[in-house]
């Protein structure tokens, strides 16, 4: 009973109670992910050319050359997700985001000290390791602590330092690699055609990135362990302390606070295996088997928009380092999907907004498609693709989250997130046979997001999690 009533307590609380700093320090993987990803996306052409793996930064060699890394990456995000992340189903969810994140970000240093392919793809695969158990344990963190009107809004608001992260990617990325060009067709003080950074501007680009999560590692040894963990384990006195400290908090802010409501589901203890709390339960069986294909399939699209939409580019049509820019400027549009994310999530079904989500990325593509020679219509056509393809992702993480009870979790996050990061695996090679197959600019971009499309019609089967407690969800 006293369960119930932390779990209650917890969730009359309409706000974010625990320090905001906390949300930044959280969302420090966000900002390092979306910034790792999207340092290959821009840097790849330089890597290769300094390296000696091709002699052309717009090669079509590029897309196949690429797809090894991303390969490599997201099997080990995937081993991460599904090997590590469920650790904190049953040793704490603190002790393992920190643990992940300092992995990610080695993996990210040991890049910008490769010095051939086989390094490059080794530090590559360390680095998925650490973000795949991030990722699912961070997401699962967060929607154990949010009360369940504003989870949406929380969850989405962690993904804003991740569009941070891919600006800032983006345009350092941009700084250091290529070559100095007039705006819009690039940056006028480039340094990527001079000197040292004309062979290894993509270096530096890495050890930023490594060099901002071992930070984030370190400070998130100041969160505390979240509340339904500590319930699930009959830790019941830690668990008070700090739902007491978020109602003082709360309380200072908003100067009183609801009615506790009556909850009827209590925390049940974790199973010694939490992936049979999954797969030998009839509902939670059903809900991964529909979410599994609704990322593998979402994934061809995201990993081609963030880890190879300039090598894409470059062999429809877009110039150097006009490709570049396009992802750049189109990267803006990550900030404004995240925003919108915040805003929209808990304010409608969740299921709906990843089916606009598809309509935006197609917008973007009709612009895009028939835009070469044109760069004011081709960079708008990117920004509002990258709105699409980027919104859809803090919803479905929340909604995915939400969808698995407390005493597995991240288990079930990883299982359908994390395996379904096989879409993402098999995504540059997927664009390899879309430009193989045509030449034409809006149908290999079409192709490239009628994955997403379909995905959006999938999830419309899962089951409602908005604005809902996640014990009445996933009891």
């Amino acid at each position: 009973m006293k369960t119930a009533d932390l779990l209650a307590r917890q969730e009359r609380i309409p706000i974010w109670a625990l320090p905001p700093s906390f949300l930044l320090i959280i969302g420090a993987s966000y900002l390092f992910t979306f910034y790792d990803l999207f340092a290959m996306n821009v840097t790849f052409a330089q890597t290769a050319l300094s390296l000696g793996w091709v002699e052309s930064p717009t090669s079509p060699a590029l897309a196949s050359l690429e797809s090894i890394p991303v390969l490599a990456y997201i099997v080990a995000y995937m081993v991460g997700a599904l090997g590590i992340s469920p650790l904190s189903d049953r040793f704490g969810r603190r002790t393992v985001l920190s643990a992940a994140l300092l992995v990610a970000g080695l993996g990210s240093l040991a890049n910008g000290f490769a010095g051939g392919y086989a390094e490059f793809v080794l530090a590559r695969t360390v680095t998925g390791l650490g973000i795949g158990a991030d990722f699912a344990v961070s997401t699962t963190y967060v929607s154990e602590l949010v009360p369940a009107l504003r989870r949406g809004r929380y969850a989405s608001a962690l993904y804003i330092t991740g569009a941070i992260g891919v600006v800032a990617s983006t345009w350092i990325s941009l700084l250091l690699v290529t070559p100095p060009a007039p705006f819009p067709h690039g940056v006028p003080f480039a340094l990527g055609s001079s000197g040292w950074f004309a062979a290894n501007g993509w270096r530096v680009v890495y050890w930023i990135g490594g060099s901002l999560a071992i930070l984030g590692a370190a400070l998130r040894l100041v969160l505390p362990e979240s509340t339904r963990w500590l319930l699930m384990k009959g830790r019941i006195e830690e668990a008070g302390r700090v739902v007491a400290a978020m109602e003082a908090r709360a309380l200072r802010r908003l100067g009183a606070l609801p009615q506790p409501r009556t909850l009827q589901a209590p925390v049940e203890r974790a199973p010694r295996v939490p992936y049979s709390a999954i797969l030998g339960d009839r509902t939670y069986s059903r809900r991964f088997a529909l979410l599994l294909p609704f990322w593998a399939l979402t994934y061809v699209t995201v990993y081609i928009g963030v880890a190879g939409l300039s090598a894409v580019l470059g062999a429809i049509g877009f110039g150097f380092p006009v490709n570049e820019m396009l992802v750049a400027v189109g990267s803006t549009g990550d900030v404004v999907a995240m925003a919108l994310a915040a805003i929209a999530a808990d304010r409608w079904d969740r299921r709906r907004w990843v089916a606009i989500s598809a309509a935006i990325s197609l917008a973007g593509i009709a612009l895009l498609g028939p835009a070469a020679g044109n760069m004011a219509l081709a960079l708008l056509g990117s920004f509002v693709y990258f709105i699409g393809f980027n919104m859809v992702m803090p919803i479905a993480f929340t909604l995915t989250a939400e969808s698995f009870p407390t005493r597995a979790r991240a288990s079930g996050f990883a299982l359908s997130e994390g395996l379904g990061h096989v879409g993402g695996a098999l995504s540059m090679f997927a664009a390899s046979a879309i430009l193989a197959a045509t030449a034409d600019p809006l149908m290999a971009l079409l192709a490239v997001t009628s994955f997403q499309v379909i995905a959006a019609a999938l999830i419309q089967l899962a089951p409602r999690t908005t604005a809902r407690v996640l014990e009445d969800v996933s009891p």
